[in-house]
This record gives structure tokens, C-alpha cells and sequence, in this order.
């Protein structure tokens, strides 16, 4: 009978311990991506913005592999798609388009953040 209760007891404690491990993460890379995303806005130096486009890109695709393990490919792909046209978007110095992407990913990054803050 003990035996099981505390079984019980440490599934729930390790579920509870994993909630808060994956919340930090998202909102440690949440926190990084939309501070990125601010220098780069306001970034008017072309080869500037491209090394920090492309330092960008390399930060996503490190946490992509892990915020990808509990949150839906769904959500995570519209984020490299605006990510994708927002590099397209500097390279074509389009920067009105530029910066509407910036928003838009910020925005799916906040949803992100929302949608697991459940518990």
C-alpha cells in the first residue's frame, strides 16, 4: 500500500517538476528570440542586419530541437516561416515588410507562451 502511494506521489511530484522545467525554457527562449527581434528592428545597417538575421536563425534552430519535444510542429512552423521571409525581406531591404514579420513572430512567440501557461 505505501509502496504505491509513493509511486504516485513521485509521478506527480516528476510531472510537476517537468511543467516547470519546459515553462522556464519557453520563457528563457521567448525572452532571447524577442530581444533578438527588437535589435534587429532597429537595425539599419544592411550587413549588420544579415549577420544578426543569420545569428537569429542559428539561435531558433538550437531551441527548435528542444521546445519542439512538447509543443505542437504546427505553431513552431509559422515561426520559421516568417522567419524565412523575414530574412527574404532583409536581403530585399524591404524593411516596412521586415518589420511587420518581427511583430507577427513576436505575437506567435507571446501565443506560445499563453497556450502552455494552462496549469
Amino acid at each position: 500500500m505505501y509502496k504505491e502511494i509513493i509511486i504516485i506521489i513521485s509521478i506527480i511530484l516528476s510531472i510537476f517538476a517537468i511543467d516547470r522545467v519546459t515553462k522556464n525554457y519557453l520563457d528563457e527562449t521567448q525572452t532571447v528570440l524577442t530581444k533578438k527581434l527588437g535589435v534587429l528592428k532597429q537595425e539599419t545597417d544592411a550587413q549588420n542586419e544579415k549577420d544578426k538575421m543569420d545569428n537569429l536563425l542559428e539561435e531558433w534552430e538550437k531551441r527548435y530541437k528542444i521546445v519542439s519535444l512538447y509543443i505542437g510542429h504546427s505553431e513552431l512552423d509559422k515561426i520559421k516561416t516568417k522567419l524565412i521571409n523575414m530574412k527574404s525581406d532583409i536581403e530585399n531591404s524591404e524593411k516596412e515588410d521586415k518589420n511587420e514579420n518581427i511583430d507577427e513572430i513576436i505575437y506567435l512567440l507571446d501565443h506560445i507562451k499563453e497556450t502552455i501557461g494552462l496549469w
